[in-house]
């Protein structure tokens, strides 16, 4: 089915912690299938929905990743005792599904496209939807760079607003790309960005 966008997805993130015992991030509409951090589950629950801003997805960080330094006085005139928190820095993986109703991922049918044959899928993640696409912190002020492999069958051509670093018809001295990095079907096209 075609407009049905159950395909699992791993979302990866490096991030800097500092001392704080939980992480949050935007999601709407998408199955949270499990969270690791450093290759290790981590706790993490959905709150309850928030009309179209959906559900935050909240993370607890290890206890580990949120210990706190003690800074002596330098002098013996000086008679406080700061904390400051240590910067840590940690891999998050996601492993999350789409569902229909991910509002950021849209689909015409075949008859709506101009050869008649196939569909057409495509994402909009404006103004507050990247959230249904993947968990993270949507909104304009929070940057990331990202990078994507997106298996698409034969026939359809992927397009991303993002550099592509090569796809399965790059040859590059006689040499096939996508099979140096492992394609695991050869029955799609990978594009990787």
């Amino acid at each position: 089915n075609n407009n049905n966008n159950n395909n699992k997805s791993t979302t990866p993130a490096r991030s800097k912690c500092t001392s704080t015992s939980t992480m949050t991030l935007d999601t709407k509409a998408l199955e949270i299938h499990s969270v690791d951090i450093d290759g290790q589950s981590a706790k993490f629950h959905l709150k309850a929905p928030e009309g179209a801003f959906g559900s935050a997805l909240v993370i607890d960080i290890p206890p580990l990743l949120q210990s706190e330094t003690k800074t002596e006085p330098e002098t013996e005139t000086e008679t406080f005792t700061s904390t400051t928190k240590s910067t840590s820095t940690f891999v998050l993986k996601v492993q999350y599904s789409t569902t229909p109703k991910s509002s950021g991922i849209q689909w015409l049918d075949p008859a709506q496209t101009a050869d008649k044959i196939h569909p057409y899928m495509f994402t909009q993640a404006q103004a507050i939807h990247a959230r249904s696409i993947l968990p993270c912190q949507d909104a304009p002020s929070a940057k990331f760079t990202y990078r994507a492999t997106v298996h698409v069958p034969p026939w359809a051509t992927c397009l991303m607003s993002a550099v592509q670093i090569h796809n399965d018809n790059d040859n590059i001295n006689g040499n096939d790309i996508g099979n140096d990095i492992g394609n695991d079907n050869d029955n799609d096209n990978e594009n990787v960005f």
